[in-house]
């Protein structure tokens, strides 16, 4: 019978027909007293332990109860984080980390438990930040991208577009592209820093990436209209390529998109405080 054996301290051995009802996706421990695994059908990590081993544990000097409910819970809230865009692999190694927290509880071994938990954190943390950065960075290049050729379009055939639209609207347009891609450089600069988390979700990054390079674009197009209407330094209007020093300070005027509100920034930031919020209620 399943609960005949004695449960000490952990067996060795695999014991492939003791957990033959679970379906295992990826092994993490199986012994004599317990099983933990990645469930094949769900994706969850699953765990079960013998009867025998349940007896035995509230007589183990070395037994804790709160401190081993206290892993069971911190596993359950770790694993409950979205993971939206990540890799099956990043997934899975994710929860055998966890996986190996549990194991690490049964062998009332609390202190490496707690280690294993705050590793899986860090992992899932720096992966989510990885995945957020490359939707951001790619959303805002796929933005000024076209601006950047539509600039180098406008410079090449500058006399053509010029007599077209007017030499006013020419440069505004110029402008415009100009403090987008300054906007693009201040991502790059920073996109290191960025407190980020991919649990927002692609689309919102897509939509803040979209709206620094817009906020870029319109800064550009302040400046053009704040000289030629001679609000700020109507004296450089009058000096020889004036026109090219408007240029630059629309791009100057674009990398100010970083005083911005970040939206990702807030929603990371919120949902920090509701996991604070959620410990400290358990």
């Amino acid at each position: 019978m399943l609960d005949a054996e004695p449960c000490g301290e952990s067996s060795p051995g695999d014991y492939p027909d003791r957990w033959k009802h679970h379906l295992v996706g990826k092994l993490v421990r199986r012994t004599k007293n317990y099983i933990v695994h990645i469930d094949a059908k769900e994706n969850r990590l699953d765990w079960e332990t013998s009867a025998a081993y349940d007896q035995r544990q509230e007589s183990d000097p070395a037994y804790d109860r709160s401190k081993y409910n206290t892993v069971h819970c911190d596993v359950a809230v770790l694993e409950a984080r979205p993971c939206v865009g990540l890799d099956q692999r990043v997934i899975d190694e994710f929860r055998t980390l966890l996986g190996e927290a549990l194991v690490c509880a049964f062998e009332n071994d609390y202190n490496t438990a707690n280690k294993m938990i705050t590793s899986a954190a860090v992992y899932i943390d720096a992966r989510s930040q990885e995945k957020s950065r490359l939707w951001y960075l790619g959303a805002c290049l796929w933005t000024a991208g076209p601006c950047a050729i539509l600039a180098v379009i406008f410079a090449i055939n500058k006399e053509v577009i010029s007599i077209t639209f007017g030499p006013a609207l020419y440069w505004t347009i110029l402008a415009a592209f100009a403090g987008a891609l300054g906007a693009l450089f201040s991502v790059i600069l920073r996109i290191g820093r960025l407190s980020v988390d991919c649990a927002s979700g692609k689309s919102l990054h897509d939509l803040e990436g979209f709206s620094r390079i817009l906020a870029g674009a319109i800064s550009g197009t302040f400046v053009v209209v704040a000289f030629y209407s001679g609000i700020f330094f109507p004296a450089v209007i009058q000096a020889e390529r004036a026109q090219y020093a408007v240029i630059l300070l629309a791009m100057i005027s674009g990398i100010s998109e970083r005083s911005a509100v970040s939206l990702i920034a807030k929603f990371h930031s919120e949902k920090l405080n509701m996991n604070v919020n959620e410990r400290e209620t358990t």
